[in-house]
């Protein structure tokens, strides 16, 4: 999506081409990959009536309970296309501290403190269903271990994943969310409508490109 340093897009390269066209294949085949928004596909899916989903884990728990009865969950490392090795990327979740105040500042790292430690990731893993900041955790007859025995499907395809992770990265400048927007809806255009991969993403990075920090 981004050179390097930063400071060009390349949307038009051909890795990035080949990867939309790859999801452009999937779309035209017969009930491969519908054309859903995320909401109508996680209500989809949690219904039984979408067989696989790309998500974040923090849905695990609410898929489970819909599940509950109904289908059995399960869970996959992330796929990738002809024979290349999926690149995970992080949600790009984070904790700031942005109080001035110092007493305010006290109370937000003891916060901070408290939801990375062992009791409260125990907590958010096993009702909601996010990877631990600590793995370790998951083998901790302490902490998630009970957790990690009953849903060790679940859990394992995202540890195992973690020593390939990247960065999700921003698009630079104070105008990222329309830079983001106009990739969007070229890839929108090439996957669900059919335009031409080369052409449109090239298109779009050109009109983004005016939209880059100089």
């Amino acid at each position: 999506m981004l050179s390097a340093d930063g400071s060009a897009l390349t949307w038009a390269d051909q890795p990035a081409v080949d990867a939309v066209a790859a999801m452009q294949r999937l779309a035209q085949a017969p009930e491969a990959m519908p054309n859903m928004t995320t909401a109508d596909a996680q209500d989809a899916f949690a219904r039984g009536r979408l067989g696989m989903m790309l998500n974040t884990s923090a849905l695990q728990g609410f898929f489970l309970q819909a599940a509950q009865g109904t289908f059995e969950l399960r869970a996959a490392a992330m796929p990738g296309f002809d024979g290349h090795q999926a690149v995970p990327t992080n949600s790009g979740s984070a904790l700031f501290i942005l109080a001035r105040d110092p007493a305010k500042q006290r109370a937000a790292w003891e916060l901070i403190r408290y939801l990375t430690s062992a009791e409260a990731q125990t907590t958010i893993t096993s009702k909601i269903g996010y990877v631990p900041l600590r793995s370790s955790l998951i083998d901790d007859p302490a902490y998630l271990k009970a957790f990690a025995d009953r849903q060790r499907g679940l859990i394992e395809p995202n540890v195992g994943q973690l020593d390939r992770l990247e960065p999700w990265v921003s698009f630079p400048g104070p105008d990222y969310v329309q830079i983001r927007t106009l990739y969007l809806k070229a890839v929108d255009e090439v996957v669900f409508r059919g335009a031409d991969p080369t052409a449109t993403l090239r298109g779009a990075m050109e009109r983004a490109t005016e939209l880059m920090p100089s």
